[in-house]
């Protein structure tokens, strides 16, 4: 979350608790009572008034301002950046008062990314994110802004408390394996918060176990890596996340070419836009061949031309129109028959003998079986494809088919 938010969701709360200490002259105990909370109130030292907190909760249990007790302990850990006790507190606060606004924002914003993640930590986080979104937060009313604050900086928290909650609604899918619903919650987060790298670091990882978004998922994680100022992690979170980004993108591209571009496009919005594509490694070495075959070999330049299209992102897309003619004439290896007599299709490398592109279906069984190392030259309708491992099925007729062996045992190249 960002510092400006807690910044002033402190001021709210430290308006909340001591408006009720100033006029609680009915409600003390005792004149005790009242002399140990007004120490506690100019006492500067956190951990000196923390110690005053916690005289005062064993020698009044039963005081009729334990909530305030409480949000104040809340108030003095977070000026000592101790998120694992104002997380205690925070989680004292919502047993005691499920509806404390105070209690269901820190519980949202503190639980995700601590330790100890179970399943009842995760039923906390997401209810009270929910609460926060169906008007629980009433801390954050018009009429709750703390004197000081101006319009803007209280609308803004506001806002902030729903991305606090998207947030955690989005690390709770997370941790229940329901990816794409993780994925909607920080993409809704990321849209309310654009220069949020910690959420553009989420989304990336959870889009990247989908696999489905690869090229997404690395815009998101370079983003996270690049984000500087407002809203970036802290310096050595954002290099590890850097280096993350920059080994997924070498990996899925084959090189760093391109990588700046990408980064630097990254840090103009927080979502890519919808055609957003990073080319292959595999492409990449297609479009190579391609260029290098074409004045050789244009029948080979071509298959590698249809292979790149097809393992591309927009694959689908492309294999509608291969569908809507017949293919052109390729040359093929037979890899292998099935089965090993009158065979009903063929497995065939193009480039080579070893690599498997092409699944050949007969109309009717073949009278005999090719050798493995056969070369032929066939015609026929693309019937489906699969992008990773790639292969292409094509249906074809014997009359279609040039090179395949009259004979058992006989080879033809």
């Amino acid at each position: 979350m960002r510092t400006v938010s807690r910044t002033i969701l402190s001021a709210a709360i430290a308006a909340g608790v001591l408006a009720p200490l100033a006029s609680a002259v009915a409600q003390w105990a005792d004149r005790g009572e009242y002399d140990l909370v007004l120490m506690i109130r100019s006492e500067g030292s956190p951990q000196k008034r923390l110690d005053l907190i916690d005289t005062w909760r064993k020698q009044y249990p039963k005081s009729q301002l334990a909530e305030s007790r409480r949000e104040l302990a809340l108030t003095t850990y977070q000026s000592m950046r101790d998120w694992p006790h104002m997380l205690a507190v925070a989680r004292e606060i919502n047993t005691a008062e499920p509806s404390n606004p105070v209690g269901l924002y820190w519980c949202a914003s503190l639980i995700p990314g601590s330790s100890g993640v179970s399943p009842e930590t995760i039923t906390l986080a997401e209810a009270a994110a929910r609460a926060l979104l169906s008007g629980g937060s009433a801390m954050f009313a018009p009429d709750k802004k703390p004197a000081g604050t101006t319009e803007a900086e209280w609308r803004a928290s506001r806002a902030a408390s729903a991305v606090v909650a998207r947030r955690a609604l989005g690390w709770a899918a997370w941790q229940k394996k329901d990816l794409t619903e993780a994925a909607s919650e920080f993409t809704a987060a990321l849209k309310e918060d654009p220069k949020n790298a910690e959420m553009s670091a989420w989304l990336g990882i959870v889009l990247s176990l989908q696999k489905d978004k690869p090229a997404q998922a690395i815009w998101s994680v370079l983003r996270a890596g690049a984000l500087r100022d407002e809203g970036a992690l802290p310096d050595d979170q954002r290099l590890q996340v850097a280096q993350t980004a920059e080994r997924a993108y070498v990996a899925w591209h084959g090189s760093a070419d391109g990588l700046d571009a990408v980064r630097q496009k990254s840090l103009e919005s927080a979502l890519p836009p919808a055609d957003f594509t990073i080319e292959t490694a595999s492409s990449v070495a297609l479009r190579n061949l391609e260029e290098q075959t074409r004045a050789t070999n244009p029948q080979l330049a071509d298959w590698f031309h249809t292979r790149r299209m097809l393992e591309d992102p927009g694959g689908g897309q492309f294999f509608k129109t291969l569908q809507s003619q017949p293919l052109p004439k390729l040359k093929g290896i037979v890899i292998r028959c099935s089965p090993e007599t009158r065979p009903e299709q063929v497995t065939l490398g193009i480039r080579d003998g070893s690599t498997e592109e092409v699944l050949l279906k007969f109309a009717s069984p073949m009278r005999f079986a090719a050798d493995p190392g056969t070369e032929i030259e066939f015609t026929g309708n693309a019937e489906s494809f699969h992008a990773a491992p790639f292969q292409l099925v094509v249906t074809t007729d014997a009359k279609n088919v040039e090179g395949w062996p009259a004979r058992p045992g006989a080879r033809k190249h």
